[in-house]
This record gives structure tokens, sequence and C-alpha cells, in this order.
């Protein structure tokens, strides 16, 4: 048959949902409130089991729309995804970020399961100058540092409010 051209899967990245509290122009996925759909947990759990059946997967995230909208899904998938071996991210608007407190409460139990990469869509492209200012002041790198021992401090934080200019 064909030549093995040495491609391989070695990512998964799960549209949890297309939900999502706003609604971007550029979406690619063409998120917003009125978005409809998520995965269940029969459907995650099964996806996930196949990209370890592959044995080429190496990493999983967990995006929309928005995630964090189904937390409890979230963190699930997460928690499964890590206990296959796999890495894990999550890419999100950060809209639950409304005090340190508050974002600190909503990242611990994600810093627990062990996320390496935290993706935040948080420039001019995705919300108001002033979220993206307010965002920024309650998560930044020491957020994450107080959840995470020194070992697991992988956390990628990716928020751009310089794109504000």
């Amino acid at each position: 048959m064909g030549k093995d051209r040495g491609l391989y899967i070695t990512e998964i990245d799960f549209l949890l949902t297309y939900r999502c509290l706003k609604e971007c122009d550029h979406c690619f996925v063409w998120g917003g409130p009125s978005a409809t759909g998520t995965f269940n947990l029969e459907d995650l759990y099964t996806l996930i089991g196949e990209g370890e059946e592959l044995g080429t997967v190496k990493t999983i995230y967990f995006e929309g729309g928005e995630p964090f909208l189904y937390y409890p899904v979230l963190l699930a998938g997460l928690k499964r995804a890590k206990e296959c071996g796999f890495e894990v991210g999550v890419v999100s608007d950060a809209y639950w970020a409304t005090s340190r407190e508050d974002a600190e409460e909503w990242l611990r139990p994600i810093a627990s399961i062990g996320v390496s990469d935290l993706s935040l869509s948080c420039d001019r492209y995705h919300g108001k100058e002033l979220e993206v200012e307010e965002v920024s002041l309650v998560l930044n790198p020491s957020t994450f540092s107080t959840l995470l021992r020194p070992e697991e401090r992988s956390v990628h934080y990716d928020c751009y409010p310089e794109a504000l200019i």
C-alpha cells in the first residue's frame, strides 16, 4: 500500500463545547453565547482511550468555545487524559478570573491534576480593553506559583496585554 511517511497524530485538541461568552469575529469554530453542543463524558472517555491505543499521541488539549463553562466535564476529561499518561493543556478566555482568589479557586483543581499548559486568549481580539487589563492583573505567573509544587511549575501563561496597543 502507501509508503510510511512518518506522519503520526501526536496531539488531540478537543473542542469541549462551541458555547462561549464572547463572540469574536475571527473565531474559527464560530463559538458564541448561542452556540450549542458539548462533549459528554462517555464520548470523551472513548476518544481519550482511542488516543491511547494509537500509541503516538503525547498531548491532549481541551478548548472551545469556553471549556470552563462545563467545568465538571473539563476536570473529568483532564483527569482521565492524565491518568492515561498524556500531557494536558487548556485554552480559555479567563472569564472566571474576576479576582486573584477566584482565579486560584478555579485553577487549584486543574493544577492538582497536573495541567502542563494553560493558554489564555486575552488580548484586544478577545475582549474589551478593561477586561484584558483586569485579567492581566489577576492572572500572572505568580498566581500559578502559589498553586504548584516547584517541580510542576511548567504551567504556561499565554496572555498578551501588550496587544492592546
